[in-house]
């Protein structure tokens, strides 16, 4: 879960040629890029704006292919977004923008010559004339102001956006920079400034950085600190800033870069298997995790703050210490690797333990059996209503959905452009801040008028996101020119799906809904695959495309006129009474 904020931006895939080839090391390849549509360019149906990249960490997603036919690997350009259909050679890898020139119309990026992965092997034959198709940035992190110095730490696949942040000093304040590489002639010569200290140090054991993170001068003030390298050995390091440093989480910013071959916790994969899960989530629920850190914590402590018996809780713990997920001794329990994996990872923990929407969906899988025999849904058998009447009586679940509308917000833009928008506008569901947003910043504002409707949500969420946008809300949409019902329609099963469309023939005569469809992504069929059972738990259906969304809405008496692709799996359908 991000703590930061981000700028958002159009997403564009770009073609760039390769200009120069320049080894900044021996074990560093830099490929210097230019091309048209490296600025402002038509594709032929769309003006997509210049590259923007305000980042020191910004990251782009090359597009290779298996088999060397990029053209049919590449994703589907939409007016502010893309979308990725399942593609079986398509081979994409983020990297970090090492420079970027606007005035000569230059792009630097780094490649580690580490072996032969489709972007590594890419860079090794690269000459100048051949082409590299990329996507991004997707977003650009917003360093905070109020810094008193900063912590710039990482492996050697980190070194592109350390040495940026120090060509750019983003921030006027002094450096501690901690680097490991595996050789000495890894290192470069970075731009160091007046109060800035680098340590190197040369280890081919990603661990060695935690180590050498915590060995660092800690200056007085606030710092910021930035982290990448292999994702576990960094699963320390959120703990320790947060509990031992007192490093807020909108103050640092840690990111896995690579997974070591073969290093991911196995203990955690077996909370997939229903006794380890349940109960881990019990210890969860009890409240045990939070009290646990690094040393050991007797059990009589831990039973008496959980409120359990001494007995019954080191049943618990001594079968999680069988299973590997914490660590159970004669001098009491302690986290290991796979528990502070779950506790430094919010997403993980709610995805696997929590009683969110993630949580209750894995609880509702176990009965999917009996669902499917029925004609119902897991989700309907186990908690009574539909996931539909939840979501819209929840505040929890609700909330949820708003978060998961993040990557709406890169879309929504587009939705501002299409022909049925103008006049009074109502905005309504979980995506209505995002395409608020997104009308407030275009061109000429956002029309004659602009209004959220709270209807079919629980609580505040709504009216709160609408008075810090500084607009009305309302809780039920008064006469306007077009009523958006915005990602309404996924977690909803058939049945609901068209009991919401009608009552959407009292608001209004003009609706646009817009929802992701087939959900595929840059990770393709795998994503596409667990997407489509969440959906069978949840709605009893599995996916929906636009095609079935129509005929959902002409069930519920609307014509349905334009279809519109926003990217990222979003689509639009213009429904007139």
């Amino acid at each position: 879960m991000a703590h930061h904020d981000l700028f958002s931006h159009p997403l564009v895939l770009r073609r760039a040629r390769v200009d120069r080839v320049t080894d900044v090391t021996p074990r560093m390849r830099r490929v210097t890029l230019t091309g048209d549509q490296l600025g402002l360019f038509h594709d032929g149906e769309h003006l997509h704006p210049p590259l923007a990249t305000p980042a020191f960490d910004d990251h782009v997603k090359l597009v290779f292919a298996s088999d060397g036919d990029v053209a049919a690997a590449l994703p589907v350009q939409r007016a502010r977004s893309i979308d990725w259909p399942v593609s079986e050679t398509r081979r994409g890898r983020d990297y970090t923008l090492r420079r970027w020139d606007e005035v000569r119309g230059e792009l630097d990026l780094d490649f580690l010559r580490h072996g032969d992965g489709p972007a590594a092997a890419w860079a090794e034959r690269a000459r100048p004339g051949d082409e590299l198709w990329f996507a991004g940035p997707k977003s650009s992190l917003i360093v905070p102001r109020d810094v008193d110095w900063v912590l710039l730490a990482g492996d050697e696949t980190a070194l592109p956006a350390i040495g940026r942040y120090l060509d750019e000093r983003p921030l006027p304040v002094p450096a501690r920079i901690v680097i490991t590489v595996a050789s000495d002639d890894a290192r470069q010569d970075l731009r160091l400034g007046p109060g800035d200290r680098i340590d190197w140090v040369c280890t081919d054991r990603p661990e060695d950085l935690e180590q050498a993170v915590r060995g660092v001068e800690w200056l007085p003030g606030r710092p910021f600190v930035w982290v990448a390298g292999e994702c576990r050995s960094l699963l320390p390091l959120r703990s320790w800033l947060r509990r031992d440093r007192g490093v807020p989480a909108s103050h640092t910013s840690i990111t896995g870069y690579w997974h070591a071959s073969g290093t991911r916790v196995p203990a955690v994969r077996t909370l997939l298997d229903p006794m380890p899960w349940l109960a881990a989530r019990a210890l969860d629920q009890l409240g045990v995790l939070e009290l646990l850190d690094g040393e050991a914590t007797d059990h009589d402590t831990l039973a008496e703050r959980a409120g359990v018996a001494v007995a019954d809780l080191r049943t618990l713990t001594g079968y999680l210490d069988h299973a590997g997920v914490l660590d159970d001794g004669p001098d009491g329990v302690r986290t290991n690797r796979a528990t502070e994996e779950l506790l430094g990872s919010d997403n993980l923990r709610e995805d696997l333990l929590g009683d969110g929407l993630p949580g209750r969906t894995l609880r509702a899988a176990i009965d999917l059996a009996a669902a499917m025999r029925t004609g119902s849904s897991g989700w309907r058998r186990v908690f009574g209503p539909g996931l539909g009447a939840a979501v819209a009586g929840e505040i929890g679940l609700y909330g949820d959905r708003m978060q998961d509308a993040g990557s709406f917000a890169y879309v929504a833009a587009g939705l501002t452009g299409i022909p049925a928008w103008g006049g009074d506008v109502v905005l309504r569901g979980p995506g209505a801040p995002s395409l608020a947003r997104a009308a407030l910043a275009r061109p000429g504002g956002p029309g004659a008028g602009l209004q959220i409707c709270t209807a079919g949500s629980p609580g505040e969420l709504l009216a709160d996101a609408a008075r810090s946008l500084g607009l009305e809300a309302a809780a039920e949409p008064g006469p306007c020119d077009l009523l958006v019902s915005t990602l309404e329609l996924e977690h909803r099963d058939d049945g609901e799906v068209v009991d919401l469309l009608w009552d959407l023939h009292r608001a209004s005569s003009r609706v646009v809904v817009v929802d992701a469809v087939t959900r595929t992504g840059p990770a393709g069929l795998a994503h596409r695959r667990q997407h489509d059972l969440r959906q069978l738990v949840t709605t009893g259906t599995g996916s929906r495309d636009a095609t079935r969304y129509a005929q959902l809405a002409r069930r519920a008496g609307w014509e349905v006129g334009a279809t519109t692709a926003l990217g990222w799996d979003y689509v639009a359908l213009d429904l007139i009474r």
